[in-house]
This record gives C-alpha cells, sequence and structure tokens, in this order.
C-alpha cells in the first residue's frame, strides 16, 4: 500500500455497535417507547446521522440519559456485526514497520466515555491495545498518506477538504445507506482505490 501509511479508524458505527446498546440503554431508562432493533432500523430514516431524530426525543435529553450511564455503558457494548472482518482487512497490511492502524473515536461530553473505549478496545481488540486517538477533531489528523475510516458524513469530508483521505463505512445513517449489507466490500474496494491494495 504504498499511498497508506496509516488508517484511522472510527469506533462508534464502525467497530461498536453504538445504535443498538443506546436503544436498548434508552429503552431501560425510560427515555425513549420500548422498539426491538429490527423495528428501530426499518424506522430509520435513511441518510440521517442523528440518532435522537429515530425516536422523536431531543438530542439532549437522548445524549443525557446517555452520558450519565457511565464508563460500563462505553465498555459494554457489543461489537458490529462486521466488526472482525473489518478490522482483520484493515490490520493485516499493517503489522509491518511500514504502516500503522490507530483507532480514533470521539468521545461523549461524560469523561467515563473515554475510559469506556479503552476497556472496550482491551476487551475486543487486545489487551493492552494503546494504538489510539480520542478526539473530537479528526480532521486535525488528516494529512497525505492517512486515511480515515468512519460513519459519519462530515468527519469523512472534514478529513479530505483539510488534507487526508476517507472512506465513508456504509451505515443506514449515511449517504452511503444504500449499500449497508455490503460494508466490508465497499470499505476494501475503497481502500484498493487508495493504495493499491
Amino acid at each position: 500500500m504504498p499511498n497508506i501509511d496509516t488508517v484511522f479508524v472510527d469506533l462508534d458505527g464502525v467497530l461498536v455497535d453504538f445504535v443498538d446498546s443506546a436503544r436498548r440503554a434508552l429503552i431501560a431508562k425510560g427515555v425513549i417507547e420500548p422498539i426491538s432493533h429490527e423495528d428501530m432500523m426499518a424506522k430509520w430514516p435513511r441518510g440521517n446521522f442523528e440518532f435522537h431524530d429515530v425516536f422523536n426525543v431531543p438530542e439532549g435529553k437522548v445524549w443525557g440519559a446517555l452520558d450519565r450511564l457511565g464508563e460500563d455503558f462505553w465498555a459494554e457494548m457489543e461489537p458490529t456485526a462486521d466488526f472482525r472482518e473489518l478490522w482483520s482487512m484493515l490490520s493485516i497490511p499493517f503489522r509491518s514497520d511500514n504502516g500503522h492502524i490507530v483507532v480514533c473515536t470521539s468521545p461523549s461530553k461524560d469523561p467515563g466515555s473515554a475510559a469506556g473505549k479503552i476497556r472496550w478496545m482491551e476487551r475486543h481488540i487486545s489487551k493492552g491495545f494503546r494504538a489510539f486517538i480520542v478526539t473530537p477533531v479528526k480532521h486535525m489528523l488528516a494529512r497525505p498518506g492517512a486515511v480515515l475510516v468512519d460513519d459519519s458524513d462530515e468527519k469523512v469530508n472534514k478529513f479530505r477538504e483539510h488534507g487526508g483521505q476517507a472512506i465513508l463505512v456504509p451505515r443506514l445513517w449515511n449517504s452511503d445507506h444504500k449499500f449497508a449489507d455490503n460494508a466490508v466490500q465497499v470499505v476494501k474496494a475503497e481502500l484498493r482505490k487508495l493504495g493499491g491494495w
């Protein structure tokens, strides 16, 4: 991969199933009415990244409830269904000294979210995993040779605008929602385009 020396990969929505974990937590706290995962995904307005819009609940109420859950909420989330396949695909070319794969995740306003995310990485990626950056300003890492793999149209676009390359992981909540069932194949094809995989 001559054109890529670092891959920054997002956690929430890419490697971590934030959406379903939040759904369950918000139901348990009485913030939203009970709804199955399947019904939530069917109801999701395609291309809309705003989680709270799915439930017609104010953003502050949703994030306030999630932030009060603390570190354990972030640490105990389930991986996405394609986590293992995505992580393996992204990390194999970067096991040598020629490149790096770095988890790049944005914290919530609760300081416990960062600690919980670190615990999640140690549990699901590897014990003592240290190749991560916790920042809401991912575009500050953009440069030639760097690729961001993320599920947010906004973050992907900003990373590109600041000189990096980026791949949008297809999910129902972004502009590539039509390809959500083939996310791994889409990411693989985009990596090939960027770096001659």
